[in-house]
């Protein structure tokens, strides 16, 4: 019926722009550049992990999704992001603290040129 392709339109359409604006493209394209200024040796390589992860997680997914449904696996890849971001949020907040409570906080962030500080790179393990 009409209002059943309407709701599957919907979802689908949402699904696809909660992608995009979670912003993982933007991610990809700045790979390299994001691991130079945290600090990493040979950036190439973590960008060609982040590629091999992708296509793990892309292959496990494929592999479960008839074992554990579609619903199952996006509910649980939203509450990993859930808690991933999160835990981001917490570290930033706890980061900025400490760089007000330190003498020194320019081990931690990121500056230009100019010295202004860019933001804080955030490893989650």
């Amino acid at each position: 019926s009409q209002r059943c392709l309407r709701l599957a339109l919907f979802i689908g359409v949402g699904l696809n722009v909660g992608q995009q604006l979670s912003g993982i493209n933007g991610v990809l394209s700045y790979a390299p550049l994001i691991f130079s200024q945290a600090g990493v040796s040979v950036p190439a390589t973590a960008t060609l992990l982040c590629g091999v992860v992708r296509i793990l997680g892309a292959l496990c997914g494929a592999a479960l999704v008839d074992r554990l449904g579609r619903r199952t696996l996006m509910w649980s890849g939203f509450l990993v992001l859930c808690v991933t971001c999160f835990l981001t949020a917490a570290s930033q907040i706890c980061a900025d603290s400490n760089a007000d409570s330190s003498t020194d906080s320019s081990t931690d962030s990121i500056t230009d040129s100019n010295g202004s500080c860019q933001g804080r790179w955030t490893g989650i393990v």
